[in-house]
């Protein structure tokens, strides 16, 4: 909200993110954790961003619709282009993550919802919208920590992330 504010201010443009998470328990529980962060939008998404603009570079922006996991707890960081510690056989197939769906709630938003069904015990710290499906590989929007979740086959963890762009003026 502080970005928004001073972008109304002083005009620009700002891009701000918040990532929330519900817990799905497989004995019908539902947790809502809200909003467990905000920010850090990375370097390397502002490049794309801006190379895009200037000579069209891949990948495609509307590739960012894998949702990567993790239990790394690291503090976030604008560098980062990668989680710190991503799950491998733990997704429910092996080295793949979950494909989001994408949307757009307003003109200036864009969102992915990204599930979680792992079939291992795991302790979630991390989440990231990803380009590619397979683990090691791909451009990291984003990383967000989420508070350290812990799960069991058959329990879901479902992130909502998004990204809003304030236009100044």
């Amino acid at each position: 909200m502080l970005a928004k504010g001073a972008v109304k201010a002083i005009g620009g443009i700002a891009l701000t993110s918040e990532t929330s998470i519900k817990v799905f328990r497989k004995n019908g529980i539902v947790e809502d954790y809200g909003v467990v962060s905000r920010r850090v939008v990375t370097d390397a998404l502002v490049a794309l961003i801006v190379d895009a603009l200037d000579t069209g570079a891949s990948p495609a922006l509307d590739l960012f619709n894998f949702g990567g996991f993790g239990t790394g707890s690291t503090a976030e960081a604008a560098t980062e282009t990668a989680l710190v510690t991503e799950l491998t056989t733990q997704y429910a197939t092996d080295n793949v993550r979950p494909t989001g769906t994408i949307s757009q709630p307003t003109a200036n938003q864009y969102r992915i919802v990204a599930t979680l069904a792992p079939d291992a015990t795991v302790t979630i710290q991390e989440f990231a919208p990803f380009t590619q499906a397979a683990t090691g590989g791909g451009s990291m929007m984003d990383r967000s920590l989420t508070g350290g979740q812990s799960l069991v086959s058959g329990d879901s963890l479902q992130v909502t992330y998004t990204m809003t762009l304030t236009s100044g003026g």
